[in-house]
């Protein structure tokens, strides 16, 4: 039977988590990316047997939403109450409005910023510890992986830097510059995927930015803004007023794309998640949509509608998917069926919370919210506040988990909490 090294407590065999402290038991390692146990897998494992990604260290959070099915889903609890125990820059006006979430690996986190920066800081502390400037916004998370902190950029390239220092390694493409690139980057089995803004998906070789393949070869499909998301071997992207495409991760070539009809296209706005052999998403106008990963078909043939806008992806676990809206609703939805669990609300504010970010899950069954109203919220599995603190100003980031801490962007500065 596990026991908590926090208070000693003595739980039953399976659990996951201190009744006392809410803190994560001692327990065999789980796959930061299917999920399945790895107890088997020996402590010198380098990838998944399961779903053969590679592994790393607890604590990373090295992509936007986490993982490259863009789950959402933290293998870490969230303890509360939390005490901002940091803010970046700490005076001033900040650095730039921050239009996307922090990534993490080791003791440094990573973020962009509007004023053309990346800026790496402490963790722990919110000291800075470098900040590499490029010639366009940087709106969306960067990525760490294979040695390097890769970096899209509003002037069109991508930017391999040295994580220890920002020193440049190397940028793609070397001469000249795409269009925009407004989403996440996306890296999986050594191949690094970059969706642009004007409607292009390019592979590249991730420890050298070496072009593999394109898609379309020729023509565009549609505005990207959304991260690529990865399952199984496919790389699944949507377009902001056409499609969502499935891709092969090795050569580019089109597997199916949803909707099948022209005229029953929608307006993608988030980026695609996938587990279990789906595909989650939803349209701008509050459609939620489960699609076969093998297929493209339509599980729950349009039946499914939220209030509100939707701006973001969903969040998926145990059972559920969870989705702000602009609506100021928070929803959790069966997965199997698409059901509406629950739908709840801040009520009563003198501001407009309208939930653009991707909400976060815990490991602990707690689902963490930031809003435009500036308010980071912590609900339980039904819907119940459980905690609730407010910030300066709107929130369009989704916040982060690491090590203990919570990390929220607001405008232009970075706050970490703890407890």
């Amino acid at each position: 039977m596990p026991i908590c090294p926090h208070c000693g407590q003595t739980h039953k065999t399976g659990s996951r988590f201190c009744t006392r402290t809410g803190t994560l038991l001692p327990s065999p390692a789980v796959c930061p990316h299917c999920f399945n146990d790895l107890s088997r897998a020996g402590p010198n494992a380098l990838f998944c047997p399961f779903c053969g990604l590679e592994l790393w260290e607890a604590g990373a959070w090295p992509m936007e939403k986490g993982n490259p099915a863009r789950l959402s889903s933290s293998l870490e609890p969230v303890v509360f109450p939390l005490r901002k125990v940091w803010v970046f820059p700490d005076g001033g006006t900040g650095v730039g409005e921050i239009c996307s979430s922090p990534v993490v690996w080791g003791e440094t986190l990573y973020i962009g910023s509007a004023d053309r920066s990346v800026y790496a800081l402490n963790k722990r502390t919110g000291k800075p510890r470098w900040n590499r400037p490029t010639k366009g916004a940087v709106t969306a998370s960067p990525l760490v992986a294979t040695g390097a902190v890769l970096v899209p950029s509003t002037d069109g390239r991508l930017y391999a830097l040295a994580p220890e220092t920002g020193v440049l390694r190397w940028a793609f493409p070397g001469e000249g510059a795409l269009a925009p690139l407004h989403a996440s980057p996306l890296l999986c089995r050594g191949t690094l995927v970059l969706a642009t803004g004007d409607g292009r998906v390019i592979g590249l070789e991730g420890k050298s930015g070496t072009l593999l393949w394109e898609f379309p070869e020729k023509g565009s499909v549609g505005t990207l803004t959304g991260a690529p998301a990865f399952s199984a071997g496919q790389v699944l992207v949507a377009s902001e007023g056409k499609y969502v495409f499935s891709l092969a991760l090795e050569t580019g070539k089109l597997l199916w794309r949803f909707p099948r009809r022209r005229a029953a296209r929608a307006r993608f706005r988030g980026g695609p998640v996938c587990f279990k052999g789906r595909v989650y998403i939803a349209d701008r106008s509050g459609k939620v949509y489960s699609l076969a990963l093998k297929t493209g078909e339509d599980r729950w043939m349009d039946a499914v509608e939220v209030e509100g806008t939707v701006e973001s992806s969903p969040a998926v676990g145990f059972g559920r998917l969870f989705l702000g809206t602009g609506a100021e609703y928070l929803y959790a939805l069966d997965l199997q069926t698409g059901g509406i669990l629950w739908r709840e609300r801040n009520p009563g504010l003198p501001v407009l919370d309208a939930i653009t970010a991707s909400p976060l899950l815990a490991a602990n069954q707690r689902i963490v919210t930031a809003s435009c109203g500036g308010y980071i919220t912590i609900r339980d599995f039904e819907g119940t506040e459980l905690w609730k603190t407010r910030l300066e100003s709107e929130i369009r980031a989704a916040p982060v988990l690491s090590d203990g801490y919570l990390f929220a962007v607001c405008k232009g500065r970075v706050y970490g909490f703890h407890r």
